[in-house]
């Protein structure tokens, strides 16, 4: 199946905005208001382009309601880790926008799987050169025997970072040439 013209303009959006993102998250360990709010407003107006247009939506309404069903896909299962205390909140915007722009919830879910697997990878790499693999396997141990006690665990302040929107970067490029490109991947 060939791509619409709405998905193509949406993965050349979705590929600025993420190596915009990932690479100001590397560099300031944020990711900016400036480029996920204008990301989520992005989507929408360009989903309602394509609605009333006919360029890969039948109206204006589908278009808008499409997008607005990858923006909750994105920011429902985030807020829910960031509330939880596992990430930052730009990291949550992100992932909205990504769903807002790409206008597809399952394309939206599989950016968030293959994000929380670069960033599992980026967090072993970074264990093992900061040659840190045992003491952060005792932090999970003693982590997850404080929890099972009902007791709040006392989380150590020094631990590296992984810089979340990196990972996004990556599981959303992936997802987006596997949904918005229709690219066959190898798990297909």
């Amino acid at each position: 199946m060939n791509a619409s013209v709405h998905e193509i303009v949406s993965f050349g959006l979705l590929v600025v905005i993420l190596v915009t993102a990932g690479v100001w998250d590397y560099r300031t360990d944020k990711i900016p208001n400036w480029l996920t709010l204008w990301s989520v407003l992005i989507g929408f107006v360009w989903a309602a382009i394509a609605g009333l247009a006919g360029l890969g939506f039948d109206s204006l309404g589908s278009g808008l309601s499409e997008s607005a069903m990858g923006m909750l896909a994105g920011f429902l299962p985030m807020a829910i880790v960031f509330f939880a205390g596992g990430m930052g909140g730009g990291d949550v915007k992100l992932c909205a926008a990504f769903g807002a722009v790409s206008a597809n919830w399952a394309c939206t879910l599989e950016c968030l799987v293959f994000s929380f697997l670069f960033a599992m990878i980026m967090g072993l790499y970074i264990m093992i050169k900061k040659r840190i693999i045992g003491r952060t396997l005792m932090s999970i141990l003693s982590t997850v025997m404080t929890l099972s006690a009902k007791v709040k665990p006392n989380m150590p302040t020094d631990s590296p970072r992984v810089p979340f929107g990196v990972a996004v970067a990556g599981g959303g490029l992936i997802a987006g040439v596997e949904f918005l490109l229709h690219v066959n991947m190898p798990w297909s």
